[in-house]
């Protein structure tokens, strides 16, 4: 804990246990009945204490089957889990595992106008730093930020939604993460996760920046209530609000200012983390798992060695941010082609990692090549002004159009 927090001021139990926990990268679900009041004022106690039962139950058998060592809080008609971020992938399976099993709940039955439970659910998950702590009446609790976000995406999300931050889809393995829908209609690992959307949150100045995941055929969206905060929190004097203008911010364009190159300032291979400079001189945090390719990591200690990588937020205010999605400068990758301009005869290559993300590399098209969207390819990672760009471009192996048989 930082040397300025006055623990003189708090009774010396609670004093303890915060100066003996230790900060790490953690995972938090928020699990919620929405409407829940409203059932408990117009429903029998036996009706909406059965459907929280439902609730409890259901989390706690999801935790033991994907994350068993989340630690698990029950408060009020809300439940929470907590666990190291390398989980993240079976944290968000988790969620998907109890809205799937409330919408079929929920679904009346044969003869029925009813299902077996009368409420939804929705979920929060936010990921970053944490303060791991035993509290003195026993068990493990956290405090931090990332607490308060995932509560707030879990209030502000519809029936059935999942609202995660761009951290948590950053650092979940995406290539894990799976739904009934998804796998009946083979549902890849970039299409379980929502366009990124901006939002006002209370106590957050600036817009806040999520995701949706997208477990069923549909989006569940957030609350209009929290529709309407974004749309006041955008308004002008000049311009009072209109009636509920949608908050979704579009992805930024392949020409904005997300992808960079940088040359690799510090790596301690020993501890698992270096620092990367880009040319206006901002230094960004990354770590193995930011790599493509992990086996390039033997790569990092050679001298200038540049890097072309994704930006991400830091995982705690007052920190460098993060790059992701790394391609080390000089070494070889594979892509697949997903946009050519034939009039500028230029293209780009989507590489993708094993956490579901992707980074677009520059591709020059030549006169009297035949690319096409879709194709396989390898190439030679290169640096320029604007992002990396691909050099020595070949159709990948696999991609080879079939060859017709030789006459006999």
């Amino acid at each position: 804990m930082p040397s300025t927090v006055d623990f003189q001021s708090m009774p010396q139990d609670l004093s303890a246990a915060f100066q003996q926990g230790a900060n790490g990268e953690f995972t938090a679900l928020f699990f919620d009945l929405r409407n829940s009041l409203e059932g408990k004022v117009t429903r029998s106690a036996a009706a909406w204490l059965s459907d929280l039962g439902f609730l409890y139950t259901t989390v706690r058998t999801c935790k033991e089957e994907l994350v068993p060592h989340a630690v698990i809080k029950f408060a009020g008609d809300g439940v929470i889990l907590v666990d190291d971020s390398s989980y993240a992938a079976d944290a968000i399976n988790c969620a998907i595992k109890v809205v799937e099993a409330f919408a079929e709940a929920s679904a009346p039955r044969r003869g029925q106008f009813i299902g077996d439970v009368s409420v939804e659910v929705s979920v929060g998950i936010a990921t970053g730093e944490l303060l791991q702590f035993q509290p003195p009446e026993g068990g493990l609790d956290h405090v931090g930020p990332v607490m308060d976000i995932a509560a707030r995406l879990c209030s502000m999300a519809s029936p059935n939604a999942i609202l995660v931050d761009t951290i948590t889809v950053e650092v979940a393995n995406m290539g894990k993460v799976s739904s009934r829908h998804g796998v009946l209609t083979r549902r890849t690992p970039a299409e379980y996760r929502g366009d990124r959307e901006l939002v006002k949150m209370k106590g957050i100045p600036e817009l806040f920046a999520y995701h949706e995941v997208l477990w069923e055929a549909h989006r569940f969206g957030i609350r209009s209530e929290a529709v309407t905060e974004a749309a006041a929190s955008r308004a002008t004097p000049q311009h009072p609000p209109v009636s509920a203008p949608p908050t979704v911010a579009p992805e930024r364009s392949r020409g904005a200012d997300d992808k960079k190159v940088g040359t690799v300032k510090t790596w301690l291979s020993d501890k698992g983390f270096g620092f990367v400079t880009d040319a206006s001189g901002e230094d960004f945090h990354f770590s193995p798992k930011s790599l493509v390719y992990p086996e390039d990591a033997q790569l990092l200690g050679q001298p200038n060695t540049q890097l072309a990588f994704r930006t991400a937020p830091a995982l705690q205010e007052g920190k460098s941010r993060r790059a992701v999605t790394v391609l080390v400068i000089g070494a070889d990758a594979e892509g697949r082609i997903t946009h050519i301009n034939q009039d500028r005869h230029f293209a780009f290559i989507d590489v993708s990692d094993d956490f579901g993300n992707a980074i677009s590399v520059y591709m020059s098209v030549l006169p009297g090549q035949t690319w096409a969207v879709g194709d396989e390819v390898t190439f030679e990672v290169a640096s320029s002004p604007k992002g990396p760009r691909a050099l020595k471009v070949e159709r990948a192996e696999d991609d080879q159009p079939d060859q017709p048989e030789s006459a006999a």
